[in-house]
């Protein structure tokens, strides 16, 4: 008899494992899949990205106004270079949009967040319109597995791994820096 519940006990609990791991790995799956692109900002470009475009997805009323009314054409930069450049983790290309108005001016590195996500959304591109504004140069930037960055992954690291594309676009502003000097 003891046997036999013992039998019975270790059956539950490894079945019991079983499901477990099983919905901890659908929900991880489901969670930190990646969409690699832009979602319906795709094709958005420095002089032509509105929040219009996705203002009926929020269900928050005021934010879906605020995106559908906001005058982004008052925030559109004509001037940009597409820059690529290694992250610090080898065998890595990674994309940006080099916004650099003002010589000796600082450039800040302006980086977005998780999926759908990447420079071509309003968020970033605002955000370099506001800096260029006040005198500052930027650089936005596509991480790893984002928009015209390298795809090595189909999950979300979390940023584990992309403060090394990030430290990668130091580097490229720094030899940058270096190039126009000498």
């Amino acid at each position: 008899m003891k046997k036999k519940v013992l039998i019975l006990l270790f059956s539950i609990i490894f079945f019991g494992f079983i499901i477990y791991g099983a919905a901890g790995f659908y929900v991880a799956y489901s969670i930190l899949k990646i969409d690699h692109t832009c979602g319906l900002h795709e094709n958005s470009k420095p002089n032509s990205w509105s929040t219009k475009v996705d203002a009926h997805e929020y269900s928050n009323l005021s934010r879906s106004k605020l995106r559908d009314n906001f005058s982004s054409n008052e925030y559109h930069l004509d001037e940009w270079q597409d820059v690529y450049f290694p992250s610090r983790e080898k065998g890595i290309q990674l994309n940006g949009w080099l916004f650099n108005y003002y010589a000796d001016r600082p450039v800040v590195i302006v980086i977005h967040g998780i999926f759908p996500n990447g420079k071509c959304k309003p968020e970033s591109n605002l955000i370099a319109s506001l800096l260029i504004q006040e005198g500052i140069n930027a650089l936005t930037i596509d991480l790893r597995n984002y928009g015209q960055s390298d795809t090595v992954s189909n999950y979300e690291d979390l940023g584990l791994k992309s403060y090394n594309d990030v430290l990668g676009a130091y580097d490229f502003l720094k030899r940058l820096v270096l190039r126009v000097i000498v």
